[in-house]
């Protein structure tokens, strides 16, 4: 490289440098959001949260979808899992990649629609929404439907300018993609479908071969989730609907949910002067971007929100909070149109500064909270539980007793996700002691390998669930106690087991 090369590239890495430079300074926020939001959790935990260990464990079984959801975070987990050797660290590498993903395609978007610079100040606000932060150490189904989120905004932006049968093959592929992830993304669909049929522009191309085209492909790829969904019977929707009708919020505590989330955003509009008065001496910033813009940033990021309200208030269900996870990959770009004639150079170097500690103090915070909190509530939470332990544990019992490998963990989720997650081959999952939760195991695979029962216990007399009680056939039920790694002097941790050999 010569020296001006080396000069260019200096000088992108300084903070000016990035400021004139948007595209790299938005590879980098998504590089550091990988970088810091990996390494929190993985300094932090001694065992993965629960949908993680849930991931690991069904993904092994390259399923299209389980009981409560299609199955792509768990071939994503058995993919890194297969390529590292390890667990932990890479599912929250494999978190933050999606998060990363999201970022760039939000930019894409951005820059497409205003300039570099507004696209990149609409990425970076992301930073204050709560969504891309502390929940993103857990990669589940609401993270791995943001980045389709974004794409599907991005690529329906691009057909408005670019009528061309490759872009509308793309949203095909991506639409079906984002069901796999989970399947509310089908709220985006019909935000996406609602704002086609009302756009002129894209309302024309209906009368071409496009559309069509990538309605060919959407039903292609999206074909085995649709058989897998009838012979399941529709499960994922029933436990959806099961999951609405128990504990859950009503439609203005999940508004009032989805405002708490922003409030970082607000914040840092405030902090940049985004919300502030535009000053005696006018607007230095660009004009706004045209209307039809700002109307589709509204219309993408408000109307799945308000399906899912109207479902919600139709219907009588509750929401869960955590559902507008994907919700919000457009309000920063949102808040950037509205507020353009304030987006200045201070403004923005105001807002990189104000993201730079943020991915400092969030991960630190979050880290800290984990590795100290019990210590005050006295209980520890489940990233303090040590996993390794556990599952070493029992795997010797399991073999001392049988003489055989570990094959089915039968019992709760949770602890039986614990019992049965590995680096290399793992057992499979028997959860709740249900074969139709579980249609990997039959009852012929159960009696011919026989299963480890695994129960919580609050008190070594706890008997173990009537569902997991109907395994065990008379054989003895056991208490196993573990010490918290943090809290060797706290009550140990009591697991019931027994064990079912093979027949």
């Amino acid at each position: 490289m010569d020296a001006a090369g080396i000069s260019n590239q200096n000088s992108a890495i300084r903070p000016a440098g990035l400021l004139t430079s948007p595209a790299h300074a938005a590879m980098l926020f998504a590089a550091l959001q990988c970088f810091v939001w990996t390494l929190a959790p993985a300094l932090s935990h001694n065992s993965p949260p629960l949908d993680v260990v849930e991931g690991y464990l069904w993904g092994q079984e390259w399923v299209v979808g389980t009981f409560k959801h299609p199955n792509m975070p768990g071939w994503v987990l058995e993919t890194s899992r297969a390529l590292t050797g390890q667990v932990g660290w890479p599912a929250y590498l494999a978190s933050q990649l999606f998060v990363a993903a999201t970022y760039l395609t939000v930019f894409m978007l951005g820059r497409e629609m205003m300039d570099s610079r507004r696209a990149l100040m609409g990425t970076l606000l992301l930073a204050g929404v709560f969504y891309f932060a502390w929940p993103t150490i857990e990669f589940n189904h609401n993270v791995a439907q943001m980045p389709f989120w974004s794409a599907i905004a991005w690529i329906l932006w691009r057909l408005r300018m670019r009528p061309e049968i490759i872009w509308w093959v793309l949203l095909g592929f991506v639409g079906a993609d984002s069901l796999y992830a989970k399947l509310s993304s089908s709220l985006m669909l019909m935000a996406a479908g609602a704002w086609i049929l009302g756009d002129p522009a894209l309302r024309r191309q209906l009368l071409r071969p496009g559309p069509w085209f990538g309605l060919l492909v959407f039903l292609i790829v999206g074909g085995p989730l649709l058989l897998w969904l009838v012979k399941s019977h529709f499960g994922p929707l029933l436990y959806a609907a099961e999951r609405a009708s128990g504990p859950g919020v009503g439609v203005l505590t999940f508004l009032g949910a989805q405002g708490l989330a922003c409030l970082g955003l607000l914040a840092l509009t405030v902090v940049t002067g985004l919300a502030g008065p535009i000053g005696a001496s006018g607007a230095a910033g660009p004009p706004p971007p045209p209307r039809i813009a700002i109307a589709f940033l509204a219309v993408i990021t408000l109307v799945p929100m308000v399906i899912a309200m109207l479902l919600a208030a139709t219907s009588g269900i509750g929401l869960k909070s955590m559902w507008g996870t994907p919700m919000f990959d457009l309000a920063g770009l949102l808040t950037v149109a509205v507020a353009s004639r304030r987006v200045t150079d201070r403004a923005l170097l105001r807002l990189t500064i104000a993201v730079c500690v943020l991915l400092v103090v969030l991960p630190v915070g979050y880290a800290v909270d984990t590795r100290y909190e019990s210590r005050f509530t006295g209980k520890p939470k489940r990233q303090n539980w040590p996993q390794v332990d556990i599952a070493t544990r029992f795997d010797e019992l399991w073999r001392a007793n049988t003489g055989k490998p570990l094959r089915i963990v039968a019992g709760e989720r949770w602890i039986a996700g614990l019992t049965a997650l590995r680096p290399g081959p793992m057992p499979s999952i028997l959860t709740d002691g249900d074969l139709r939760l579980s249609p990997w195991i039959t009852a012929d695979r159960l009696r011919n390998q026989g299963a480890l029962v695994v129960w919580s216990m609050k008190a070594a007399s706890d008997s173990p669930p009537e569902a997991l009680a109907q395994l065990l056939d008379g054989h003895a039920k056991l208490t196993a106690r573990f010490a918290s790694p943090l809290f060797p002097d706290a009550q140990p941790i009591l697991i019931g087991y027994a064990i079912v050999p093979p027949g």
